[in-house]
């Protein structure tokens, strides 16, 4: 047993102590009996929060739905739900698969009236109960099926997999828990036969959850994928679908600048300055180019400029010109520097007063 399980066990004790029960549940019993280190662990309750907090301090809420919240031992936050049900075998038959329908109790015994113990040595993906019911409960298990089928290497049973084809086309959650989802699973995607059964899966899903931006050549694709490039992937910087996967702001933002990055590849000096590193390494990721995203990063550090700050000019040379005309000398600047030219003051200003001239001449 691991040590942040092993603290767990203690803490859910001291709760039994004061009259309490409470049970180790979920994903920590799940690593725990795939003999992996747990993440984080979640404990269900039937004491209420009043009562942790007096036992171990400060409390953080953070599911008002379902009223959870965190508690802590030193610097570790321990995950405590309500107990749902009579008993702690109620609470398990509630869950969405079998393999975390298990329990530990405060012997650090396994409580496992579903079988999770033999579904994990099976990697099998099952339902504790009616498997209908179970994504009817909550549709984002539908994405965390192809979670577990990704990253943990599961395989549904019959009884899933029906369910699976019947709901998935009415998949629905709030953004912000489908991002989550969706992050853990690129971070799990290592290779083009995983990135295959993501979009296998994704088929039966709504469209929002197809890859709109196909690789040509998979082979030369940078696994596991940058969340900027999963983003392009997903949504090739459609803004709306963007949003209904739950991507912030930032991220769209960036998204669209990855994917004209992507339709004009390859890039000038200058463009690859425009699109900025970011933006460029992401699209690079997908471009069919061995180690892309590296040669990509090297490609840009050995630009002569990165900013238009790094310039040789301050503001009062910038100054010497008409307002109108300063944002055009700064661009015309930089791309003197991008083309080979001296980021030397001397020589931006006789190149800029040159193009000035140009422009003058042009206006008569």
């Amino acid at each position: 047993m691991s040590r942040v399980v092993s603290t767990a066990v203690d803490m859910i004790n001291a709760v039994r102590e004061a009259g309490w029960e409470s049970w180790i549940v979920g994903g920590a019993v799940r690593d725990t009996l795939m003999k992996k280190e747990p993440a984080d662990v979640d404990i269900v309750s039937s004491a209420g929060e009043a009562v942790w907090q007096k036992l171990f301090g400060r409390t953080v809420r953070v599911g008002r739905r379902h009223n959870t919240f965190l508690v802590f031992s030193g610097r570790i936050p321990f995950e405590v739900t309500p107990l749902k049900g009579a008993t702690i075998e109620e609470d398990l038959s509630r869950r969405d698969f079998s393999c975390n329908a298990a329990a530990f109790d405060s012997t650090g015994a396994l409580i496992d009236p579903f079988g999770a113990e033999r579904a994990v040595a099976e990697k099998r993906l099952a339902a504790p109960g009616d498997p209908s019911v179970m994504f009817q409960q909550d549709k984002l298990r539908l994405l965390r099926m192809i979670r577990f089928e990704i990253c943990l290497g599961f395989k549904a049973d019959d009884l899933l997999e029906r369910a699976f084809q019947v709901h998935a086309h009415s998949f629905f959650a709030v953004p912000e828990r489908i991002q989550k989802e969706l992050d853990t699973i690129r971070a799990c995607i290592s290779s083009s036969k995983l990135l295959g059964a993501y979009e296998q899966r994704a088929a039966c899903l709504p469209e929002s959850f197809r890859f709109s931006y196909d690789p040509q050549h998979r082979e030369f694709v940078d696994y596991p994928l940058s969340a900027l490039a999963w983003s392009l992937m997903l949504t090739d910087g459609d803004d709306k679908k963007g949003r209904e996967l739950g991507f912030g702001r930032r991220l769209r933002k960036m998204t669209g600048k990855a994917a004209d990055a992507a339709n004009t590849y390859p890039w000038s000096n200058e463009a690859l300055y425009y699109y900025g590193k970011e933006a460029a390494v992401a699209a690079a990721e997908l471009l069919p180019e061995k180690n892309g995203a590296a040669l990509t990063e090297r490609r840009y550090q050995l630009l002569p400029i990165k900013h238009r700050r790094e310039l040789a000019l301050n503001g009062e040379d910038i100054s010497l010109f008409a307002a109108s005309d300063r944002k055009a000398v700064l661009e015309a600047c930089e791309r003197y520097v991008l083309q080979g030219g001296k980021n030397e003051r001397e020589s931006l200003l006789r190149y800029a007063k040159e193009r000035q001239m140009e422009w003058e001449q042009r206006k008569h």
